[in-house]
């Protein structure tokens, strides 16, 4: 595996998510975007090609706002991209699960910010089951900033990583916990992807 990381004065990698699909996008069709928020950054940053976009989200609040903005974009004569904003989140199991929004997280934390219970669940579906459904065989950029459940959902769906062309992960996680990143990478490696790291 190669790995790449931002040690270097000359780093000329993409700093941001957002910067970093410009750089891919002319061999973008397919965005999944897990953990959207209320950011359509991408779909805003798509005006020189049609594109379908999945994006996930299961905070109400969340797919509200994302949805006035996709509502309040500008139409093009050229452009015809395909949104679909799914009013749930990606997990590693179909079900439903508590949610702290605090953190904006499934996963409870007790390091950094701790995780406080408002009562709140929310609905969650595999990757794998999500692209059965929906007759998905590619994904050509996959974003996915879940606030510490991404060791579980790539651990679940690695068997179908291999239809993912690029990734952006965010990943969050204690020292203890550092086998699971270990892990991840070995995944990643087991996949086929080059990783670059930045801290």
């Amino acid at each position: 595996m190669s790995y790449f990381h931002d040690q270097s004065a000359d780093d000329q990698f993409p700093k941001t998510e957002v910067q970093f699909f410009n750089l891919i996008k002319k061999y973008v069709n397919i965005v999944f975007d897990v953990g959207a928020r209320d950011d359509i950054d991408y779909i805003k940053n798509s005006y020189d090609a049609s594109r379908q976009f999945h994006l996930f989200e299961p905070v109400p609040e969340f797919v509200s706002n994302c949805q006035k903005q996709i509502e309040n974009l500008e139409p093009s004569e050229d452009i015809s991209n395909e949104i679909f904003l799914n009013p749930f989140g990606i997990g590693s199991e179909n079900g439903v699960m508590d949610y702290y929004p605090n953190t904006q997280s499934f996963v409870f934390r007790t390091h950094g910010t701790n995780s406080v219970s408002a009562g709140l669940s929310f609905p969650i579906k595999t990757l794998d089951e999500y692209c059965q459904e929906n007759k998905v065989n590619n994904i050509d950029f996959l974003k996915i900033d879940i606030e510490g459940a991404e060791f579980e959902v790539l651990n679940d769906c690695k068997s179908e990583l291999h239809k993912v062309d690029n990734l952006f992960l965010e990943y969050h996680g204690k020292t203890k916990d550092l086998y699971k990143l270990i892990s991840l990478l070995h995944i990643l490696n087991d996949s086929g992807f080059r990783v670059y790291i930045r801290s």
